[in-house]
């Protein structure tokens, strides 16, 4: 009886100690196997960070400046003129006349219009420069613009007072440049070395036939005759 209880003790120990273990191997595979998802997890999230920050540094578009004029004038007959434009991702647009800066404006709006000048008569060269500050890029246009004051010159033929046809013939030539020659509202061809010629039909009584000159800088001359047209008996 006395080995039996020993026995018995002396198991029931063992399987204390074996319990003890046990729970021991239980806990510490738990706890390593939680620190290890956590890590697993936290180097997980790390990598798909650093995958989107790569992703949106690429995807990032470049901010470039751009700059369009729009309608620029090829003459004027001011020295000065109006430019007008868009811009995108411009801070600062500057505008030089035959390489001197005359104007400096900072846009606010995708659009704009500014008046520049004085130009100096013939050809002009005029330059306008747009500047991005946070890249540090700029958008230019090269342009070239003619001043010119001077208007048309109209040299008109002889020319009667009194007629007894029902039409005559108007003849003249022009001095200077010119783009468009009209006689009573009506353009006329002008010859290589700018003369012309129109056929007027007339109205019985007195006639005012109007002669207009005009250049391509908006120049523009005009010359007024009058025919007294008396028809023949």
């Amino acid at each position: 009886m006395y080995i039996r209880k020993r026995r018995k003790k002396k198991n029931l120990g063992k399987f204390f100690i074996l319990f003890i273990i046990f729970v021991l191997f239980v806990f510490l595979t738990i706890y390593f196997s939680i620190k290890l998802i956590l890590s697993a997890t936290s180097a997980i999230v790390s990598l798909k960070k650093e995958d989107n920050k790569t992703i949106t540094r690429q995807e990032k578009p470049l901010i470039l400046p751009a700059l369009e004029i729009e309608n620029f004038p090829t003459a004027t007959n001011s020295a000065y003129f109006e430019i007008k434009g868009k811009v995108k991702n411009i801070d600062t647009l500057s505008f030089f006349i035959n390489k001197v800066k005359v104007k400096e404006i900072y846009p606010e709006d995708s659009e704009f219009s500014v008046t520049i000048g004085p130009l100096e008569d013939g050809e002009n060269e005029v330059l306008v420069k747009g500047e991005n500050d946070e890249v540090n890029k700029t958008e230019s246009k090269e342009l070239k613009v003619i001043f010119n004051s001077k208007a048309p010159k109209i040299i008109l033929g002889p020319i009667p007072e009194n007629v007894n046809q029902e039409e005559i013939e108007i003849t003249g030539r022009i001095e200077n440049n010119v783009d468009t020659v009209k006689v009573n509202n009506l353009p006329v061809t002008l010859s290589a070395e700018k003369s012309f010629k129109a056929t007027v039909r007339l109205k019985e009584g007195e006639n005012t036939i109007r002669i207009t000159a005009e250049d391509d800088a908006g120049n523009v001359t005009a010359k007024e005759v009058k025919i007294t047209y008396s028809p023949a008996n």
